[in-house]
């Protein structure tokens, strides 16, 4: 739970445009982070799928920083998503990889 409390303070926005008695209302912006699990995730494709070196099988040495004591290597997350990090930075754009958590996304199925 701190973790989604966490992301819910650092997202928050407060909307000054609604009128409300008491209770104030909120916006979210999205949270950056190194890389996230349990979520939904969206990659542009022109980065995940032009070059099929990243993918949540395959492994890099320059990963080992992010390996676990007990598996000795990265999460498929981790790796998948660091590897993105590398390519976007080799490629001729000057566009940075980034990953956010949204912290008010609800899905279609939210509340049935």
């Amino acid at each position: 739970m701190q973790a989604v409390q966490y992301f819910i303070e650092q997202g928050r926005i407060k909307d000054d445009t609604t009128q409300q008695h008491s209770s104030a209302t909120y916006n979210y912006k999205p949270v950056p982070v190194r890389s996230c699990f349990n979520g939904l995730t969206i990659y542009r494709t022109d980065v995940y799928l032009n070059d099929m070196e990243c993918r949540y099988d395959s492994y890099n040495k320059e990963d080992t920083e992010f390996a676990s004591n007990h598996y000795k290597h990265a999460c498929e997350h981790v790796v998948i998503h660091e590897c993105l990090r590398r390519q976007m930075k080799e490629s001729s754009s000057n566009e940075e990889f980034s990953i956010a958590v949204l912290p008010d996304m609800k899905t279609l199925w939210h509340g049935i």
